[in-house]
């Protein structure tokens, strides 16, 4: 049995025709007609998640997870409202949401009736196509209805995926049954360009006789062949290849702790290992100090590698943009790339052995901290996938070198602390691996609503480093008057996730020290049978402190 309004089992049917296999649903009435009909529907797992904005970033999470479009439905007003931090989160990380949200009919908006907002377009800028449809009353709005569902689909996963906004509106009754339609469902498919770029050998060309080429790699999911790319790029002495963590890239060769080999350039160094060719790919990028360097002394040019919702000049200086999947272009470009006799390659791995000297030296002789419990955790961390909060988090994991047997997440599309948990969660829920999530206080506390619901698994364990605060403002230039970060901008807090963690059946370890966190940490990695949550304190004057120092360190 399915819902009797007309173009919910079509809605639904093409939901599992263009590849969707899992939806997480919000209670309400408005959207009872889609509920209904996903529950009788085989072939989609459904997930039902209480507090709109967690079920959002807990579908970004499967997304991310599998490869697939996932949709999240909820009831008509605020409740579309609490998507949009997520439906950000998925149009910078390219991810194919489909968000789908029940409305009230066009006539009622705006007549005081009861969960009724505007709507129509409610994501702005932050989605790839908006859509309502039609409420079905002839052939032609038939027609019309289907022909948008399948747009949308198209849109989302095209050669740029990205988020999509399905607004449909229902009239009473909304909980009527009929048998399931016999007839077929009508999909539009299409067919992606796979070819080459043109200018491919110019750019091999370049590479292979400028004295300098810096191939910089964004965020990204793993590819294949990329390694093997990079390792191959790595090793032509005019090419250096600089990656971050959550670009996942695990070759030889390649520099992955971009922050502490290039603090400290002085202006003659930041002119010398300037390129004259920078190559990009992949997304967003955490450092700072490497855009704010490179927006100051411009290569010659720049080749931007993928498919993207618009022009994107990340370092204002953007001459060519290839349309194209970076793997696919670096296959055919790779073969026509030759050697020189630059010694780019040398004077960059003279540095990166000289600063892990000094970062070595330095977390020798550094006290209990942020700094010293990321070290820890790091070299202690097994095969899994480690997920990242925003702010304070990624920038710490970033000083140290990757390790070879995880796979790095965070939700850097917009940078925000709203959802990391969820995505989190919602990734370890049908990834069995071990996940791991590192996140700050204030993130956490946020993102609290992540363990309100019932698929949490023993492989979901979360590291929270308790300093306190945003402990970031304390480390940022800017907000450096006492009272005015705390109350303002650190928001200091007291709390401990303790209790927390009792309310929503988490096992709760802590570690004040280094020799507490010792003791532990082996324990708490090993997969359990229910989620388990190690809260690290740490001091919120002496850590940020420490940081600067390590810093300066590097620079001196």
């Amino acid at each position: 049995m399915v819902s009797s309004i007309k173009g919910v089992h079509e809605l639904v049917e093409l939901c599992k025709l263009h590849g969707v296999q899992h939806v997480v649903v919000s209670p309400g009435s408005r959207n009872a007609p889609l509920s209904i009909t996903l529950e009788n529907t085989n072939g989609i797992t459904t997930y039902v998640v209480v507090d709109e904005r967690s079920a959002a970033f807990f579908a970004l999470g499967i997304s991310l997870a599998t490869n697939q479009p996932v949709a999240i439905v909820c009831t008509s007003g605020s409740a579309a409202l609490n998507y949009a931090p997520a439906v950000s989160e998925a149009y910078y990380q390219k991810i194919p949401l489909i968000v789908i949200t029940a409305d009230r009919p066009q006539e009622w908006i705006n007549q005081s009736d009861g969960q009724t907002i505007m709507q129509h377009d409610l994501y702005g800028k932050h989605i790839l196509h908006s859509v309502t449809l039609p409420v079905i009353e002839n052939e032609d709005t038939a027609w019309m209805y289907n022909r948008m569902v399948n747009e949308s689909f198209l849109k989302a996963m095209g050669n740029v995926k990205g988020p999509v906004h399905i607004n449909v509106p229902f009239k009473e009754p909304l909980y009527k049954t009929i048998e399931k339609p016999k007839t077929e469902t009508r999909v539009v498919r299409v067919t992606g360009d796979s070819s080459i770029p043109v200018d491919k050998l110019d750019l091999a060309h370049r590479i292979s006789y400028e004295q300098k080429v810096l191939f910089l790699v964004g965020q990204s999911g793993t590819f294949p062949g990329i390694d093997s790319q990079a390792e191959t790029l790595a090793a032509f002495n005019q090419c250096v290849v600089l990656s971050e963590t959550t670009s996942n890239i695990h070759a030889k060769g390649v520099i992955s702790t971009i922050d502490r080999v290039i603090d400290g350039f002085t202006e003659a160094e930041k002119l010398d290992f300037t390129p004259d060719i920078l190559v990009t790919f992949g997304d967003a990028i955490v450092s700072k100090k490497v855009k704010a360097w490179i927006r100051t002394h411009k290569p010659k040019e720049h080749y931007h590698i993928g498919y993207e919702h618009n022009v994107v000049d990340t370092y204002a200086c953007l001459t060519h943009w290839i349309k194209g999947q970076a793997h696919k272009v670096l296959q055919a470009i790779l073969p026509e790339i030759h050697n020189n006799s630059s010694v780019y390659r040398e004077k960059w791995t003279n540095r990166v052995v000289k600063m892990a000297q000094k970062h070595d030296a330095f977390l020798a002789k550094t006290p209990w901290s942020d700094l010293k419990a990321f070290e820890k955790l790091l070299k202690e961390l097994p095969a899994c996938n480690l997920h990242l909060g925003n702010s304070s988090p990624i920038r710490y994991v970033q000083l140290f070198s990757m390790a070879e047997n995880v796979q790095y997440f965070g939700n850097r599309g917009t940078s925000g602390i709203d959802g990391s948990t969820s995505t989190a969660a919602g990734f370890s829920v049908v990834n069995d691996k071990l996940n791991v999530l590192i996140t700050g206080d204030i993130s956490f506390y946020y993102d609290s609503n992540a363990f309100w619901n019932k698929y949490l698994k023993g492989n979901f364990k979360i590291i929270l480093i308790n300093n306190k605060g945003g402990n970031i403002f304390r480390i940022i230039d800017g907000p450096t008057e006492d009272k005015i970060t705390e109350k303002y901008f650190e928001t200091k807090q007291d709390m401990n996730a303790e209790h927390l963690c009792r309310q929503f059946d988490v096992d709760y370890v802590c570690a004040r020290n280094e020799n507490e966190l010792n003791s532990v940490l082996s324990v708490f990695l090993k997969p359990g049978s229910k989620p388990a949550l190690l809260e690290i304190f740490t001091d919120n004057i002496q850590s940020p402190q420490i940081l600067k120092d390590y810093f300066n360190f590097l620079k001196s």
